[in-house]
């Protein structure tokens, strides 16, 4: 296999253990490149595997007589709503993002979640929002609220779609990072319920909608300072605010389903082009080769490591029928979308990245992100000890004046109206 250096990480180090790189070892049956180590560490992290908080999610619930797709199965769960349909919803965090650039970082925070629900062929009906700040007594902790508020608001009034309940509160345990829950919710017939994996061997990868350019792969998307120009091939604060492509998506989808075009669909969010595709074929039982020259680009040509790993919003990956090729190419046509086959599926168990005719990373997709078999930790912990709840009202001392208590909790922003 060719090092493709050109591809490696500028920095060389990789949020990787000890153990974790002999694991890498084992699993390869050789040295890994620095392209599979930055994608393995990549790929085994909290955000992508949740390496540590997985032992505890899986003694959760997950089951039950109306259950379609129970969480952690596909991009979102669904339940059986009668009359044929069901209820597509999910729940994602953006805490980081909001903290930096809240307004922009709750927006993109709505995005992501609306493309995980659509990637299986729901059509958005609702959003929420569970919000966590800092203390009301902090003019950080409101301008966060204010324009977080304004960020779920734009994207739900620009994707015509309702933001119908929320709750919020405030609190010094928040002060260093907000926490910012997004929900959507959609609807979807049982028969159009689509899932995000590869179709079977010999199946035909594309990538629609916007162009791959270099977005959060050297920098964090959301810093202040990674927003440039065509130049630098970062996107710009105005294309990192459009929605137009998750609402084109939709559309497109939609035609695909109507024209009865078996798919499989997964959206390309943090863990880039690579997660994304070893995410199918895990769950297609399948592995799949991915051809980085044929990914088309924003702005100046971008190097096979930035193909991979880009955050770039707005995409998604969909395994067809290679004889549907055509006419999946029309329907992108009617609507103006970015399309470009870029891989196949195979009967390997191997995620295949090859760049100028030569495969410059090999790895099995099973040990990737949620493929099944990456590491996860029991980690140790100690147990709080729990508060004393035990009021008593007979004995609490009487307040000197009342007023000044009713001023009080009429002046705490977390009993007050929030409907603005």
């Amino acid at each position: 296999m060719k090092s493709d250096n050109t591809s490696a990480s500028p920095k060389n180090s990789f949020d990787l253990t000890s153990n974790e790189l002999e694991q890498i070892k084992t699993i390869l049956m050789r040295e890994p490149n620095d392209l599979e180590l930055e994608i393995f560490a990549l790929l085994w992290s909290e955000h992508a595997s949740y390496k540590n908080s997985l032992y505890w999610l899986k003694t959760l619930p997950r089951t039950g007589e109306n259950i379609l797709i129970p969480a952690g199965v596909e991009n979102a769960g669904a339940v059986d709503i009668g009359n044929g349909l069901a209820c597509v919803f999910k729940v994602e965090s953006h805490n980081h993002p909001c903290a930096i650039q809240p307004r922009l970082g709750a927006l993109t925070g709505m995005r992501v979640v609306t493309r995980d629900i659509i990637s299986m062929g729901a059509t958005p009906v609702a959003f929420l929002d569970s919000l966590r700040f800092g203390s009301s007594t902090r003019d950080t902790a409101k301008w966060l609220f204010e324009e977080v508020i304004k960020g779920v608001a734009q994207f739900g009034k620009e994707f015509n779609v309702p933001v119908i309940g929320g709750e919020v509160c405030f609190d010094t345990t928040y002060n260093s990072n907000p926490i910012v829950n997004n929900m959507a919710v959609g609807i979807v017939r049982h028969e159009e319920l689509t899932s995000g994996k590869t179709l079977y061997p010999g199946s035909t990868i594309i990538l629609a909608g916007t162009l791959t350019g270099n977005d959060g792969v050297e920098t964090d998307a959301f810093s202040p300072d990674s927003f440039g120009t065509d130049q630098t091939q970062e996107a710009s604060f105005n294309e990192m605010e459009k929605i137009t492509a998750e609402d084109t998506l939709l559309q497109f989808i939609q035609l695909i389903i109507q024209n009865n075009i078996e798919c499989g669909i997964q959206s390309v969010g943090a863990q880039g082009i690579a997660g994304a595709l070893a995410e199918m074929a895990a769950r297609g039982g399948h592995g799949a080769i991915l051809n980085l020259d044929s990914i088309p680009v924003r702005g100046d040509k971008l190097t096979a490591r930035q193909k991979l790993l880009s955050q770039t919003w707005g995409r998604l990956l969909i395994s067809i029928n290679s004889e549907d090729e055509i006419k999946v190419k029309s329907l992108a046509k009617q609507l103006d979308i970015n399309i470009s086959v870029v891989g196949e599926a195979n009967d390997s168990t191997e995620l295949t990245c090859t760049h100028n005719g030569s495969a410059i990373a090999v790895m099995p997709v099973n040990f990737l992100g949620l493929g099944g078999e990456a590491p996860y930790y029991q980690l140790e912990f100690s147990e709080l000890k729990p508060a004393d709840h035990n009021v008593d009202t007979e004995n609490m001392p009487e307040p000197d004046h009342y007023p000044d208590v009713v001023k009080k909790m009429l002046n705490d922003i977390n009993l007050t109206s929030k409907a603005w």
